[in-house]
């Protein structure tokens, strides 16, 4: 199959005398080969004018399944001219890795990053540095630090033509061959994190030698890759058109199980309260009325699966949902008001006691339900939703006389929120004197709060809320509850003290009613595993999944509770 013209490798320079030496036995090396290194330097205007999408089969082993490669120019932007990679193999996540390059018309590098379906990792180049930038954490590297673009073919191409490659001497990307002198390097970055952004980065090695086509070296046309051993790496396609590129803020999916029912359920507004949009998730295999959680979010906007508007932030409550389905449950979720499907409402910042409104009818809907036991009604609240959940669970279920029959609290705060508020504020600010100064300010403006002064303008929207969750004592309710409530905590967590809050909440369960308590000590505020020091950032990281050992525990305990 002849690959398409590529106009743009002019003029071409054939390579010198042994420029296949070395080839193994069994593969011919060919009679006239380039290397990419040999081509005359294009500037960037000019080879992304003929528009010319290129693509590559790339052949690992011979047992392995090839793995394609398509790349392109999409045009100039602010950023400089966009190049693009996309690399399609079995290994990796979600099935398509992203290279993306922005070339000033110079020829310098102005930003490139890595994207996947589940995070993005980013280059910026300035000063002779390079920033990179991963889920919030981010590392200077001094030089030029290139994206891995090993399998990126056409990235690898554009970097010799455009000589972008020439003085950095931590880029390079080798294939795989016979011989051990052709194996992938690598080396640590070595930056200056306490964890890495990246672990590695590729190294200047080995040649890659074209192999070409057409008498006029004008139009010729590139047919295979080999590596100087004379192995065959890659291939070419047909001229293929990239997909769509992955967006630069990864948005979060929800896949449901086949083992689930979900029933979209509407929970009705009036001229106070705004209509709210729910499901109730079950279990297919089921037989009458199922005991049924009813879940609460945490703070700030949120749908029914845990996604936070305009971010790539997956809190993971559609994991825990569909466990506790799975095992028997039936779940109720709902998009917060003015999320999703839900209305509004009055307000865009409404207090704390109507979003406690809000979870009040959600529990009524439920029991509503024919698929419900209205007896085995069960609170589970996360983070802000602990508080919420705390708050209803000693109240009737609409105007029957049954109450909630067990309640859950994951990373609840166990003292008043203010104090909570301190601590993170607290752990924001490394500067002991800026971090003093800005816990007198917290304690000012909840001063005001609570007393009707002033406040700077960025918080006044939101006074009602503070004043209205601030005067709740999370312990003192929780010693009223007379139902089994199950405290959960992770180890890592940063937003609610894993001792003070787990300590306080944990020392007011009533046990005897089958009550418990479990700190999880490598898990995060989402549950999930954290390895290093939890951020907002990791939150985006959409490879990241709510722990299984948490989730068999959280489904032994509701299976162990009276039925």
């Amino acid at each position: 199959m002849r690959a398409p013209t590529i106009g743009y490798l002019l003029p071409l320079l054939v390579c010198a005398t042994g420029c296949a030496a070395g080839s193994s036995a069994n593969t011919a090396a060919p009679e006239q080969t380039l290397s990419w290194r040999d081509t005359a330097r294009l500037d960037i205007a000019a080879l992304c004018a003929s528009g010319t999408s290129e693509s590559w089969s790339l052949s690992s082993s011979p047992t392995d399944p090839p793995s394609t490669t398509t790349g392109a120019c999409l045009g100039k932007e602010a950023r400089g001219f966009h190049l693009m990679s996309q690399m399609s193999a079995p290994e990796v996540p979600g099935g398509r890795q992203e290279v993306h390059l922005w070339v000033h018309a110079d020829g310098r590098l102005s930003q490139a990053q890595i994207r996947t379906s589940e995070w993005i990792e980013r280059y910026y180049y300035h000063g002779g540095q390079t920033r990179v930038v991963r889920h919030g954490d981010a590392a200077i590297v001094n030089g030029v630090a290139w994206p891995d673009l090993s399998g990126h073919l056409y990235l690898q191409s554009v970097a010799f033509r455009l000589g972008l490659d020439e003085g950095d001497g931590e880029v390079a990307w080798l294939g795989p061959a016979g011989d051990a002198a052709a194996e992938r390097a690598r080396v640590p970055l070595g930056l200056d994190l306490s964890r890495p952004v990246s672990t590695t980065l590729a190294i200047r090695g080995g040649d890659y030698i074209w192999e070409i086509e057409g008498d006029e070296l004008r139009d010729a046309s590139v047919t295979a890759v080999r590596l100087r051993s004379g192995e065959l790496w890659a291939s070419t396609l047909n001229d293929a058109v990239p997909a769509p590129p992955f967006p630069e803020i990864p948005k979060p999916t929800y896949h449901p199980s086949a083992a689930l029912d979900i029933l979209p359920i509407e929970i009705a507004g009036d001229a106070s309260h705004p209509r709210l949009a729910a499901e109730l998730v079950l279990p297919k295999d089921r037989a009458g009325p199922l005991p049924t959680v009813v879940f609460f979010s945490g703070s700030g906007p949120q749908n029914r699966y845990g996604f936070v508007p305009g971010t790539s932030i997956d809190v993971g409550s559609h994991e825990i949902h569909d466990a506790v389905a799975l095992a028997g449950f039936g779940v109720l979720r709902f998009d917060d008001r003015g999320v999703g499907d839900s209305e509004l409402g009055s307000t865009a910042t409404p207090g704390y006691l109507v979003l406690i409104d809000d979870a009040r009818r959600a529990i009524a809907a439920a029991a509503a339900r024919a698929e419900v036991d209205g007896d085995r009604i069960i609170l589970m609240g996360h983070s802000l939703g602990a508080l919420t959940a705390l708050i209803l669970a000693n109240q009737r279920i609409a105007k029957s006389t049954r109450r909630p029959s067990a309640v859950i609290l994951m990373a609840g705060a166990g003292r008043n929120l203010r104090e909570v508020i301190y601590d993170q504020v607290g752990a924001s600010v490394a500067d002991p004197t800026e971090r003093e100064a800005a816990l007198a300010q917290a304690r000012e403006v909840h001063e005001n709060v609570m007393n009707d002064g002033p406040l700077p303008a960025a918080s006044e929207p939101v006074r009602m809320w503070m004043k209205e969750v601030f005067g709740y004592e999370p312990v003192g309710m929780l010693r009223k509850v007379r139902a089994p409530v199950l405290v959960v905590q992770g180890g890592r967590d940063f937003q609610v003290h894993p001792e003070r809050d787990f300590e306080a909440l944990s020392s007011a369960l009533n046990r005897h009613r089958g009550s418990d308590a479990r700190r999880f000590d490598d898990l995060d505020h989402l549950f999930k595993l954290e390895t290093g020091r939890s951020t907002v950032g990791h939150y985006s990281d959409l490879s990241r999944r709510v722990d299984p050992e948490f989730l068999s525990y959280l489904v032994a305990w509701l299976q162990s509770l009276p039925r």
